[in-house]
């Protein structure tokens, strides 16, 4: 028998998979059971509604997409980081099993998620990348702000995740170049 948390998590796991299956239009709560091979009442127990089962889903994926994100970061040495900031969202959204449907099935519903969570995600970037970009030409001759900067790097981050291209090396490094380039070279070395 499954604990609670477990049969929680299963009902998640088997959410995302149905949205993958049927998208975001389609999706009935006997499809979340379905594959999650719990009762119907099961997955009411533990979501009232199909829009209370969707809103832990995302906030469940986006948790774990920040917090891979976070220790990827954290790993690549300090030169690479940025490379590696639009790298990996590209490769998580290459490689998430709903993220590159609901791009194409569920646009509206992306793009508001990323509207409504837009500042949280600047937080995570300024803490993550911020010791970087403090370190451009840029923002220690005080020509741009940090705040601006980030700001900058979460939408081309964004646009990498809403657009993803197939080599995405290429695409990493050469994004990399051009945010050295426009914040006026690479991290310096004081």
């Amino acid at each position: 028998m499954s604990s609670p948390d477990e049969t929680h998590a299963r009902i998640l796991d088997g959410a995302m998979r149905a949205v993958a299956r049927h998208g975001l239009g389609g999706l009935a709560m006997r499809d979340v059971a379905e594959h999650a091979g719990v009762a119907r009442g099961t997955v009411y127990r533990h979501f009232p509604d199909r829009e209370a089962l969707l809103a832990e889903m995302a906030q469940r994926e986006a948790r774990r997409f920040m917090g891979e994100w976070r220790d990827t970061l954290e790993k690549a040495p300090t030169a690479d980081r940025i490379r590696v900031a639009f790298e990996y969202p590209a490769r998580f959204a290459r490689e998430h099993p709903l993220l590159e449907r609901l791009v194409e099935s569920d646009p509206d519903y992306v793009l508001r998620a990323i509207r409504e969570n837009y500042d949280a995600i600047k937080i995570v970037v300024a803490q993550l990348l911020g010791p970087v970009i403090q370190e451009t030409e840029f923002a220690r001759r005080g020509i741009v702000s940090l705040e601006q900067l980030v700001d900058w790097t979460c939408r081309v981050m964004i646009s990498v995740f809403l657009i993803p291209d197939t080599a995405q090396a290429p695409m990493a490094d050469g994004l990399a170049k051009i945010h050295e380039t426009l914040t006026g070279g690479a991290a310096s070395s004081r």
